[in-house]
């Protein structure tokens, strides 16, 4: 069970996370820094500061695959609601370097430290690291706010957690169907033509001009016809299923960074 655990004696909370590399301490927002992840324990450190199996298993794997933290400030009387809606701001990390960033596990920073599960997924797949540069983690920084608003709305909300729980299945084409799930909901497309209204409406928002309107319309036109294969189980060759849940991922995540369709509305 996914918790956060403060303590009278807590002095901040660290997220610790997988799929980013940072150069060096970021500040994020006011209270809220990207940091190096904590030092490694041993299995009898952790087995001592968890209360539950899960919660040991998530940090004794995860610190196999820990990349950087996000370390939480405040009083302490508001710092575990600080902590847990931190969470989102690994969305918003997957959104500046456009691929996977999660959080694994939750460290209380403390005189005798407790750690807690920050991930319901525990099998999560090594993915490749994201080295994030100033431009990068200036884009977060610029457009938190925004994302954090967004994530109040369900359209922005379905799609960004659609993203994010897809990185856990292990299945192609399950995947692919939970991607498609979120181009879907961002996009707000009618039961009848889906295909053309999902291609023009996401042409319309990820292009800049007449020629990019029509790539991106003929690309999402023609990536939605692995996702019919996929939904209908129809048999698909390993490689086109691995090559439409990447292309797949780069259309979902292209209109997430747009980081406005739900709040403009979009035309029939």
């Amino acid at each position: 069970m996914v918790g956060i655990s403060v303590g009278r004696d807590t002095e901040a909370i660290l997220l610790v996370g997988h799929g980013l590399i940072i150069p060096e301490p970021y500040e994020i927002a006011s209270g809220l820094t990207l940091v190096e992840p904590p030092e490694p324990r041993s299995k009898a450190e952790i087995a001592d500061a968890t209360d539950h199996l899960s919660a040991y298993v998530a940090v004794l794997d995860g610190q196999a695959m820990q990349h950087f933290a996000i370390r939480i400030e405040g009083e302490a009387i508001e710092l575990a609601q600080r902590a847990w809606n931190a969470l989102w701001t690994f969305h918003l990390l997957s959104l500046a370097v456009s691929a996977p960033v999660w959080p694994l596990y939750a460290v209380s920073v403390q005189p005798t430290p407790a750690y807690s599960l920050a991930n319901r997924q525990l099998c999560l797949p090594v993915n490749q690291v994201q080295r994030a540069g100033s431009e990068k983690l200036t884009w977060a920084k610029e457009h938190k706010a925004l994302f954090d608003a967004l994530v109040t709305d369900s359209k922005f909300s379905v799609g960004m957690r659609a993203f994010g729980n897809s990185q856990g299945l292990l299945d192609a084409d399950l995947r692919i169907m939970l991607l498609w799930s979120g181009i879907d909901a961002i996009l707000c497309a009618p039961e009848t033509r889906l295909r053309e209204t999902l291609s023009r409406r996401a042409s319309h928002l990820l292009a800049a001009s007449d020629l990019e309107r029509s790539d991106w319309y003929q690309y999402v036109k023609r990536n939605y016809q692995v996702r019919n294969k996929a939904v209908h189980g129809a048999v698909v060759e390993r490689n086109v299923l691995k090559s439409g849940k990447e292309e797949a991922e780069r259309i979902l995540i292209a209109l997430l960074r747009t980081l406005h369709p739900v709040l403009t509305g979009l035309a029939a």
